[in-house]
């Protein structure tokens, strides 16, 4: 069985508690690192103005404490190598599903099951929506 570092602990400890039940469930499956929960205004703007984010501070999922927002990567970690992350976000919407958990990954944001036509692609991100409408219906026969 795989078990969090004393790091990642932290880190997901800053998040929102459904994204720790998510996450505490994601562990007894696949082995991953938490690498980033809550992001206060210099962690947030630091990522913006490094390209590792779209959004200034307040405006990312980061910046609400607890944290809306979690960045998880595949362990041990190998950003190069995608397939890793696409199976940790099938585990993970998998989880959050079977607990009536919505959520988004930063592999499509746009939520179109179109992995090709985002214009930023942030793989090691998730966040939780707080949608009016849980679960959209989705035609797995297209």
């Amino acid at each position: 069985m795989y078990k969090y570092s004393k790091q990642s602990l932290e880190k997901l400890e800053t998040c929102d508690p459904r994204i720790q039940l998510i996450s505490h469930e994601l562990i007894r499956r696949f082995d991953h690192s938490i690498i980033c929960g809550h992001r206060k205004m210099e962690e947030q703007n630091k990522a913006f103005n490094l390209g590792f984010s779209k959004l200034k501070f307040p405006d990312s999922t980061h910046n609400v404490y607890p944290s809306k927002g979690w960045d998880v990567v595949p362990y041990p970690s190998q950003f190069s190598k995608k397939l890793p992350f696409y199976f940790m976000a099938g585990q993970i919407f998998a989880i959050a599903f079977s607990l009536k958990i919505d959520i988004r990954w930063g592999g499509d944001f746009n939520q179109d099951n179109n992995f090709y036509n985002d214009n930023f692609i942030d793989l090691a991100h998730f966040e939780i929506l707080e949608s009016k409408h849980k679960f959209k219906n989705i035609d797995i026969t297209k």
